[in-house]
């Protein structure tokens, strides 16, 4: 009685092993989230590397929405604004003139530092944020400079 009690426990003990095996983790559930001011600190994407630009993103997560403060070279930052899609660590975003980003992007935070890594462009770009307030200097130049034809480059 006492070899078939170890027999069967052996045997329950053998099939929960193998039970448990097949079971799968589920994957984790991604917590990114952009939400805020950002600045751009670093940048580096070939000879892209050598522009002089200045750039402040603000995502909001309640509308899906972006804005985009930037100024390349001399004179005024422009505002460019539009929507985005974070899913699985990817970000892709359209401007409210259907315009899309110019690529998609591996997103990452880590210390309120945002790292967006391209995906489908050769060479690949690294643009680094620094989570920061837009300065009110920046969205009154973007506000009093307007749109204008020659400023239709977009940093994203």
């Amino acid at each position: 009685m006492n070899k078939t009690r170890i027999y069967n426990a052996i045997v329950a003990a053998v099939f929960c092993v193998l039970c448990l095996a097949g079971c799968k983790k589920p994957a984790p559930i991604e917590k990114i989230d952009l939400t805020g001011e950002w600045h751009l600190v670093t940048f580096s994407a070939g000879e892209a590397e050598k522009m002089d630009v200045d750039v402040y993103i603000a995502f909001d997560k309640a509308t899906d929405s972006f804005s985009i403060y930037q100024k390349i070279g001399e004179g005024h930052y422009t505002l460019h604004e539009g929507t985005y899609l974070l899913k699985n660590g990817i970000l892709n975003g359209t401007y409210k003139d259907g315009a899309t980003f110019a690529c998609s992007y591996t997103v990452s935070i880590e210390n309120d530092v945002l790292t967006m890594t391209s995906r489908d462009i050769t060479p690949e770009e690294v643009c680094t944020y620094k989570r920061k307030a837009i300065p009110s200097e920046v969205k009154k130049d973007a506000l009093d400079y307007g749109t204008k034809a020659e400023t239709l480059i977009r940093f994203l």
